[in-house]
């Protein structure tokens, strides 16, 4: 069953998750991630903090995610995502700081415009990061270690639309090997028909990648999917 855990009063408060729940990464290779419904936002059409339910392609829930954020700076805003496990622990941080501007693939190669995120897992220990590469083409991210050390790469689509208006294209973001060549998996962008008027969570992404990916290049990959999600899709959301 979808569900999605309430968000905790206070994040100082939650405790850290056991570093073995990681485990859970090694048994999966597809990801479904659900918006959190929010009736409020339905009836104000205003931006409400991102919450996430993830599931693995057996529909089971494996964690919730949830976003801190001050909403005033609505896609461009610092946000720090927290991933809890089913007990209510928190086992992985991913952190945006405050941007000019957002959700543009020729301001990639701004500074000040150019989309970046840390990953912690367990929190206070960075295992690496997501950083948009200026291209002319397309949503572009490179996936690095916490040595600095290019992984993965992203390779997004060059229209960026979504819900009942999109213009039909496909916002598919192709997950390439340390060659930069092969294509080892992808993060889907999904479309729900009624998302506006359903009271159900439907699904807002897929993400596949190799059984044998090390886990902290999964779990990477997860915070790709977030800064993806509120750089890019955040304002699509609020006008629809």
């Amino acid at each position: 069953m979808s569900r999605i855990m309430e968000q905790p009063m206070s994040w100082t408060s939650i405790p850290i998750a056991n570093i073995d729940t990681i485990e859970q990464f090694k048994s999966v290779d597809s990801l479904s991630i659900n918006h959190g419904f929010s009736l409020k936002k339905v009836l104000t059409n205003l931006s409400m903090q991102a919450k996430y339910g993830i599931f693995n392609n057996r529909g089971e829930q494996l964690f919730s995610a949830f976003e801190e954020s001050n909403l005033f700076g609505i896609n461009g805003r610092e946000f720090t995502m927290h991933v809890l496990d089913n007990y209510s622990r928190e086992l992985i941080r991913v952190h945006r700081e405050s941007q000019n501007c957002s959700g543009c693939y020729c301001c990639g190669s701004c500074q000040s415009c150019m989309q970046h995120a840390t990953v912690e897992c367990p929190p206070e220990q960075i295992i690496g990061t997501v950083q948009q590469e200026g291209s002319s083409s397309g949503m572009n991210y490179v996936i690095k270690d916490a040595h600095d050390t290019p992984m993965l790469t992203i390779m997004g689509p060059s229209c960026i639309c979504n819900g009942i208006y999109s213009c039909g294209c496909e916002n598919k973001y192709i997950l390439l090997g340390t060659d930069r060549t092969t294509e080892i998996g992808a993060i889907d962008k999904k479309y729900p028909e009624s998302m506006q008027f359903s009271t159900a969570n439907p699904v807002a992404f897929t993400v596949n990648f190799p059984l044998n990916l090390d886990t902290k290049m999964k779990i990477l990959v997860l915070g790709a999917l977030f800064l993806i999600d509120i750089g890019n899709y955040k304002m699509l959301r609020l006008r629809n």
